[in-house]
This record gives structure tokens, sequence and C-alpha cells, in this order.
């Protein structure tokens, strides 16, 4: 299985004015590396995708269902596939369906009857596109907010710490396992 970013978040989850305000009037342009690792370093952690991206998906052929990965899954785009002549095939979208968007379980795509059988024994034979995260960051839930301005504050106050890891921060641990509960 491989995950492939295919079209990158256009917006971040939090704006540098925000990280600023937070900070006290640090400059916006001094943040936006801390901005980047930090979301980054959260999405990392949670196993989410906070704003709107593009994956690809591969996987080793098509079972039962097939759960997906980058939390809130929005919508599969496009599923292809080798058939047993190594020749790429596009399922229609009437094939497969979403299940449990949006809901405390990862989402899955099922069959709407039953998926193809003439597929090829290759490795990642099945290549799902689908996107994720929240369209717009009014959408981003506030814990996760909080989360990034603490870990971006974090970052940027101990820029200068060698070896420092923000997992062994208590509180950081604390606020991805409730990020966590919020999505999983």
């Amino acid at each position: 299985m491989s995950l492939t970013l295919i079209t990158p978040t256009q917006q971040p989850a939090v704006w540098w004015s925000d990280v600023s305000d937070h900070l006290r009037g640090v400059d916006d342009k001094e943040l936006e590396p801390f901005l980047r690792a930090g979301i980054e370093l959260i999405e990392e952690a949670t196993g989410l995708q906070l704003m709107q991206a593009t994956y690809e998906y591969k996987v080793c052929g098509f079972t039962h269902v097939i759960e997906l990965p980058k939390p809130p899954v929005i919508s599969v785009d496009q599923i292809r596939y080798l058939d047993s002549e190594h020749q790429e095939q596009t399922l229609e979208a009437s094939s497969y369906y979403l299940a449990f968007v949006g809901q405390k379980v990862p989402a899955t795509v099922r069959a709407t009857d039953s998926w193809p059988t003439e597929v090829s024994g290759r490795e990642e034979s099945v290549i799902i596109r689908f996107t994720c995260g929240h369209p717009t960051s009014k959408e981003v839930p506030e814990i996760a907010k909080q989360l990034i301005k603490m870990t971006v504050s974090d970052l940027y106050i101990h820029r200068e710490a060698q070896g420092r890891d923000m997992f062994e921060n208590k509180l950081f641990t604390q606020m991805v396992q409730l990020l966590k509960v919020h999505y999983l």
C-alpha cells in the first residue's frame, strides 16, 4: 500500500496572523516555516488531513471493504485498476460508493454489487484517487487550531533546542489524542 499526494492543500488550517497574535506580535513571515512544520507534525501524529487535498492510495487488489487513510474523507474521485492483462481500467462511479463519510469511523469504499474479478496479481494493482480534509479553515475543529498554535509556538520559542521531541510533550500528546477521538 502506498499513499501519494496529488493536489496539496491550498490554504493553511490556521493563518500566520493567528499564530502571530498567539505569540503576541512575532513577525508573520518569520513564522511561515514553523507553521508548515507544525501542521505537518500534527497531521503526521494524528493521521488526519486538516485542509482539503487529493491523494492516490494504491492497494494490492480489491477487498470487500477498502478503508481509506487521511480522514475526513470527502469523496472518492476515481478508482483505476490493472486487469489480468495488465491494462489499466477505470471503474464507473456508479459501481462503488463511499461509506461512513463524516462519522467517527474511517471512511470506506465498497462495491455497489461486486468488485471486478479479473485483476492483475501485481502489487498495488488498485489505485483510488480521493479528496480529504476540510474545504476551508472555518470547518477545522477548534481543538486542531489550538493544537497548531500551541505546536508552532513551542517550535518557535524552542527553535534553538537540539533533539527536542514534541511527542514527549504531555500536553501535545493529550491534545493529539483528543483530536483523534474527534475524528476516529
